[in-house]
């Protein structure tokens, strides 16, 4: 499985993963808060332990259909911590709006994202075992 290569990004346990680039937004303001939006949102989706459980079993379009279906939980409580994420949540929508036709309707994945999966924690693990040697050299 390829947990971290969407282009969401997500979490797994106490690290985050965003996509590499994101240039979707005209401005590039609006596609740097798109970085703070999914941190503080991928936050909230963990503490609120909105993921799936051990030994639970899906695949990418379930996962994606699980977190649009919770997305009101994890946004009302993202508002109230981090007022300015409702401004931005609905900059990101428009923009999306604008990216639809008739064949592909709007893209919330990028926003929502997908079910995550905490894993078990190893403690023997090694910390940043799941990076390349070039992620990890620049840590």
């Amino acid at each position: 499985m390829k947990f971290f290569r969407q282009k969401e990004g997500g979490y797994k346990n106490n690290s985050f993963f965003l996509p590499a680039s994101f240039s979707v937004c005209k401005s590039k303001i609006q596609n740097n808060n798109f970085y703070f939006f999914r941190i503080l949102y991928l936050s909230v989706q963990s503490k609120l332990n909105l993921n799936w459980l051990p030994g639970e079993q899906s695949n990418l379009e379930l996962s994606q259909q699980k977190a649009l279906d919770n997305s009101a939980v994890i946004l009302d409580e993202l508002f109230k911590e981090y007022p300015v994420t409702q401004e931005w949540h609905q900059s990101f929508l428009n923009e999306f709006q604008l990216l639809k036709t008739e064949k592909q309707p709007v893209d919330t994945t990028w926003l929502y994202g997908k079910w995550m999966l905490n894993a078990a924690k190893d403690n023997n693990a090694k910390p940043l075992e799941n990076f390349s040697e070039a992620t990890k050299s620049n840590y």
